[in-house]
């Protein structure tokens, strides 16, 4: 499948389709909603007296945000309260929020995630200066 441009065809395909059927492609149909989810489906037939159906699915897309707090950092001004060794501490706050095409499709979503600091650092082989407060959740590199 190849979408086209202002300036004509993109010659790099956006999808492959493939089939095992012989003369798979040999006619193509779309622009049917044949499973009724708002979204065009395609039909490919071949000469072998065989159409292959390939439904389109909903889209989501997943917007994220992280919030540091402080944003800013004095590693002269301690928090004893805090209780890190350091007494500075940091909350990070992750948020996802999604849409989906069409607006009536509306799943339940689970989002698994790793939230990971000084990766590279740590990669180096250097100490990490970060410590998590469930020392469990954080990666190990070995």
């Amino acid at each position: 499948i190849y979408h086209g441009s202002a300036s004509g065809i993109n010659t790099k395909p956006t999808q492959i389709l493939e089939g095992t059927t012989p003369y798979f492609g040999y006619s193509i149909a779309g622009d049917m909603d044949l499973d009724r989810n708002s979204y065009p489906d395609v039909a490919v037939g071949s000469l072998s007296d065989t159409v292959t159906i390939f439904r389109s699915r909903p889209v989501i897309n997943i917007q994220k945000t992280l919030t540091v707090t402080p944003n800013r950092i004095d590693l002269r001004q301690k928090m004893p309260s805090c209780g890190a060794p350091s007494g500075i501490c940091l909350k990070v706050k992750a948020c996802f929020e999604y849409t989906a095409k069409p607006t009536g499709y509306n799943p339940s979503l689970t989002i698994v995630g790793t939230l990971e600091a000084e990766k590279e650092r740590r990669k180096s082989g250097l100490s990490s200066r970060v410590q998590f407060r469930n020392p469990g959740s954080e990666p190990k590199y070995t």
